[in-house]
């Protein structure tokens, strides 16, 4: 075991057992974080916009998969919450002490305390049909065996208005945490001593395009007096991070660094609004220099933070993508799948293989319109789809 090794046991074991005290196991609500205030206004986040794009029926939908674990989310919630919000990670993160079940009974369990239902044989057997739990056990093994599970039940319910981390979870946030405060490359961005005014968890509301947008920067650096806006993103991803750049044409960052960046540039118009826990702030970039959009970056791999000593890495986007996250990436149609005539556009030679804000935007107008003219049947295509029906009869695959 290697000197790092030692000295990260010390301190993550001291760090674990100090989230496990925390566990009160009151049933007291706990106070609205800036992060669910922010989700509550109805401006549009670049998460909406990206998930109804290609999933109209995304707007309205209430899943079954609402009540599963959805640990990558809540890790890296719980980092961004650790190293910009820390006096807020004990009202919403606890660590468990009971062992966690499987997905399928945690489902349930989930199902549970999300309607605040007690434990008894009639609410489990509800619970068995909305999730088709154990479906070849008789009656009674079926109670038993989720009777095993009661404890982490109860565990839930106690702590019903925070999120539960297993142990193992909870060391690799702290690492996480303290990989990002100790590396040579990114310790600056954290140290409360800059002479930059640092913002964490900041706001930004504006509209653009007739669309009321929203975005919230994990980390904005700002220089008074040379007038420059250094904008940053934490992410965690469960691959090594120098694997970061696949990710982020996959998920879609950088659409996010480009309604991001929009709204700081608006905010340097004076055509922004901005707040910290929900509360509008008093912050004037008017003129500034808006610098390009970064990512800090590490790995959730336990192994690849305890035994590999992983390090974070910064990221940033070059022209074209950056380019390509504001308004997309056009080709021109092949010439068959053209039509000809008088009436003929730009936009019938040019398709979109690839979505950015501008076309994020558009696809929302034009569902919003949808729904306001058209029976219900019709909501659920895409604007593509749309447009193929009537043209085609058909969706045309390319």
């Amino acid at each position: 075991m290697s000197e790092f090794e030692v000295e990260n046991t010390n301190w993550l074991d001291e760090a674990v057992g100090q989230a496990i005290s925390s566990n009160d196991n009151s049933t007291a609500p706990a106070p609205l974080s800036s992060d669910t205030m922010y989700r509550q206004d109805e401006a549009l986040s670049q998460s909406f916009l990206k998930t109804t794009y290609h999933t109209p029926e995304a707007r309205r939908a209430v899943a079954n998969d609402d009540y599963l674990s959805k640990r990558p989310f809540e890790i890296g919630g719980a980092v961004d919450c650790l190293l910009t919000r820390p006096t807020e990670f004990n009202h919403l993160y606890y660590t468990n002490i009971t062992t966690k079940p499987s997905d399928t009974i945690v489902q349930v369990i989930n199902y549970l305390v999300a309607h605040k239902l007690d434990w008894c044989e009639e609410n489990l057997i509800l619970a068995r049909e909305v999730f088709k739990v154990y479906p070849t056990y008789n009656l009674n093994t079926y109670i038993a065996a989720m009777e095993k599970c009661k404890d982490h039940y109860e565990e839930k319910f106690a702590n019903r208005d925070r999120i539960s981390l297993t142990p193992d979870d909870t060391t690799v946030i702290h690492a996480i945490v303290n990989s990002f405060k100790t590396n040579a490359r990114t310790k600056h961005l954290f140290d409360e001593a800059t002479s930059m005014q640092r913002l964490c968890q900041l706001e930004v509301y504006f509209m653009h395009e007739g669309v009321q947008l929203k975005g919230m920067l994990d980390l904005v650096l700002i220089d008074h007096q040379t007038k420059e806006v250094f904008p940053y993103d934490i992410k965690t991803t469960g691959k090594p991070v120098r694997y970061f750049s696949q990710a982020v044409k996959m998920f879609g960052y950088h659409i996010q660094a480009a309604q991001y960046s929009l709204g700081l540039e608006y905010g340097a118009l004076n055509q922004a609004i901005f707040k910290i826990g929900g509360q509008v702030i008093d912050l004037d970039i008017t003129g500034y220099r808006i610098q390009p959009f970064k990512f800090i970056v590490q790995t959730t791999n336990q192994d690849a933070l305890l035994k590999y000593n992983s390090q974070p890495h910064i990221f940033t986007l070059d022209e074209e993508l950056v380019l390509e996250g504001r308004f997309g990436k056009l080709v021109q149609q092949k010439p068959h799948n053209v039509e000809l005539s008088p009436t003929t556009t730009l936009n019938d030679v040019l398709v979109c293989v690839a979505p950015g804000l501008a076309q994020l935007i558009e696809a929302h107008k034009f569902q919003t319109n949808l729904e306001a003219t058209t029976p219900e049947e019709a909501w659920q295509l895409t604007q593509k789809e749309h447009r193929d029906y009537n043209a085609k009869g058909a969706v045309v695959v390319h």
